[in-house]
């Protein structure tokens, strides 16, 4: 099914993520595994009701007395969420869970520096892990884009999956254009994709539903 198709996709692309790319320090970064890191911090913020009425306390006040700051420099409302953990089945989840955390990341920072837990302080991202965590999910984004089209038809036919198919392979194909440090990972993912296209286009059932 085309769910389960763009699962094994992402997964084959997130195997590429500790391979050569542009940047040493990119490079570095990703051979400790980010995605490992961010499961940890998730796991860590969500320990407990404590901690997790906790982070909900930080940002209710941090909403109250403005210390949310966007990218530009304005100050900003978080939406009060609990973070969210990603399941091995669902590759949607790890987006939702990277998602998440960069939403609430500043509240994050703000409730585990004011902690005494070390273990929890040494989960913190630093200033090279969160633009690589943002390219990540841009990675990510490609295939949510895609599969949100098709959830939101109440029975998904061949007719509308298979173009659904085909733009995302476009998506995949433009976008190291914008995120060139995950060119293998792009890569990784468009040969699964094209395996599974390759098939399709040899199945008459293909010509069938294009014709509908």
């Amino acid at each position: 099914c085309f769910p389960h198709c763009i699962n094994l996709a992402v997964k084959a692309g997130l195997d590429y993520l500790t391979d050569l790319i542009l940047d040493a320090g990119y490079q570095w970064e990703l051979e400790r595994d980010i995605i490992a890191k961010v499961r940890k911090l998730v796991a860590a913020c969500r320990a407990s009701g404590p901690r997790r009425e906790k982070l909900a306390d930080t940002i209710r006040e941090g909403n109250k007395e403005g210390w949310w700051i966007d990218i530009a420099n304005r100050t900003e409302t978080l939406r009060v969420l609990a973070l969210l953990r990603d399941v091995d089945t669902r590759w949607s989840s790890i987006y939702y869970m990277v998602d998440c955390l960069l939403l609430l990341y500043p509240a994050v920072d703000k409730f585990i520096t004011s902690s005494d837990s070390a273990e929890m302080k040494s989960l913190l991202l630093d200033r090279l892990q969160i633009p690589i965590l943002r390219e990540i999910q841009l990675f990510l984004f490609a295939f949510h884009s895609v599969q949100e089209l098709g959830s939101a038809e109440k029975t998904p036919t061949l007719s509308i999956v298979l173009p659904l198919f085909e733009k995302l392979l476009l998506n995949l194909r433009k976008l190291p254009d914008r995120v060139p440090n995950l060119v293998c990972d792009i890569k990784g993912s468009l040969r699964r994709l094209q395996e599974y296209n390759d098939l399709i286009r040899h199945n008459p059932v293909y010509r069938l539903a294009m014709c509908k």
